[in-house]
């Protein structure tokens, strides 16, 4: 076994530069952002976690530098409010800037911090000390519009086992696009089937099976292929095998019906005027084109987005996002929803058949109000929807 012996009785002397203390340093640098102005922190150790901290600040849009043993930060270019979750998990005492951040900014948006040793670390203290200062938390079960996040928990999944993976390409209620290509290509990694849920999408994004990777693609015509109700379309990338078989269908002599197509997969009357109308509509989809449309429905929704958050609404915006944008309106989602209706406006309100997108956002008990935008959608209408908004009866 090794070890030090010490042998006392010579006296100590000489000079000692005593660093700083990392637990005293970083909330210093987390305090910079309240002074909006140039600081000089003296005596940094140059540790992870400071570095860490630096990374952070420059995420919000401070410019940081070393400079010998000091720490020059200048807050007054502050351009974010959020911390993204490859950050937040590089230390465990990241949540030190929630409150510095909100201080600044308004709101803040952040994930939990990372752990250590001990495991995660609980931020409760922090959380109950903002609520008692008046703060309004909403603690969501994963942050949205996130690549990044989307593809890591879903590989976690896959790699469980799993019999097929069925996917929105946009969620119905935030507008989120999936990033559906990269999802496929980890589904075809492990031979897991992949299905995409493209009834926000079709009409508004290309919807190519091969260009997505998916197996099978399916979309009612009565959204965005502007086609009537009870109609719709299945793309199929291999040979499609009904659950159950029933009829005759155009071979009546048989009890079964016929091994061929269309015949196999078509039994009694047609839809046939639904199908006329639907084809109506793939045309218009065609001749308008769906990179006109995306770009005519997401200037609404930009402009929407923005208009709400000028109004004080919470707003649930992202950078991957398609022809639908939900917001909070400080009241009552349902009395919104039918003050709205009064002016001749029609939004969605609620949980939107989808629980779970709310619970990943923290807004299950609340619900949001929805509004979406079709391919006609105008500046007009728009203002015009936000100066109704702007005249709710809110609390």
């Amino acid at each position: 076994m090794r070890y030090i012996t010490i042998e006392g009785g010579t006296p100590l002397r000489g000079e000692v530069a005593v660093q700083g203390a990392k637990n005293s340093v970083l909330p210093i640098l987390a305090a910079t952002l309240l002074s909006g102005d140039v600081c000089r922190i003296e005596g940094c150790p140059h540790l992870s976690d400071v570095d860490s901290a630096a990374d952070i600040l420059r995420y919000l849009g401070c410019a940081v530098q070393w400079d010998g043993d000091d720490l020059l930060v200048d807050s007054t270019t502050l351009t974010r409010c959020d911390i993204p979750q490859t950050l937040m998990r590089r230390m465990r005492s990241s949540v030190i800037f929630l409150g510095a951040i909100l201080a600044r900014c308004g709101w803040a948006e952040l994930s939990y911090p990372g752990g250590c040793e001990l495991g995660p670390r609980p931020i409760d203290l922090h959380l109950a000390a903002l609520r008692a200062l008046g703060a309004d938390i909403r603690v969501a079960g994963r942050r949205l519009f996130d690549w990044e996040d989307t593809l890591s928990r879903f590989g976690r999944e896959l790699k469980q086992g799993a019999d097929a993976a069925v996917f929105t390409h946009v969620s119905n209620v935030f507008g989120y696009i999936l990033p559906v290509g990269q999802l496929a290509e980890m589904c075809r990694k492990w031979r897991v089937p992949f299905i995409i849920d493209a009834a926000q999408s079709a009409g508004a994004l290309p919807v190519d099976l091969q260009a997505l990777g998916a197996d099978f693609i399916a979309m009612p015509g009565h959204k965005g292929l502007l086609g009537p109700q009870g109609t719709g379309l299945l793309l199929c990338g291999g040979d499609a095998q009904p659950l159950l078989f029933g009829g005759t269908g155009s071979d009546s002599v048989n009890q079964a019906m016929p091994d061929y197509l269309p015949d196999r997969l078509e039994a009694g009357t047609l839809n046939v005027p639904g199908y006329a109308g639907l084809t109506e509509g793939l045309r218009f989809v065609r001749r308008t084109g769906v990179e006109n449309i995306f770009r005519r429905e997401h200037r609404q929704l930009e402009r929407c987005a923005e208009g709400l958050q000028k109004l004080g609404m919470e707003v649930f915006a992202g950078a991957h996002q398609a022809s639908t944008v939900s917001f909070r309106p400080g009241m009552d989602c349902e009395e919104a929803a039918a003050f709205l209706a009064k002016q001749g406006i029609a939004v969605r309100a609620g949980l939107h058949c989808a629980p779970f997108a709310h619970e990943s956002a923290g807004t299950l008990e609340s619900g949001t109000v929805r509004v979406s935008f079709g391919h006609d959608a105008s500046d007009v209408q728009t203002d015009a929807f936000l100066r109704t908004v702007s005249k709710l009866p809110r609390v």
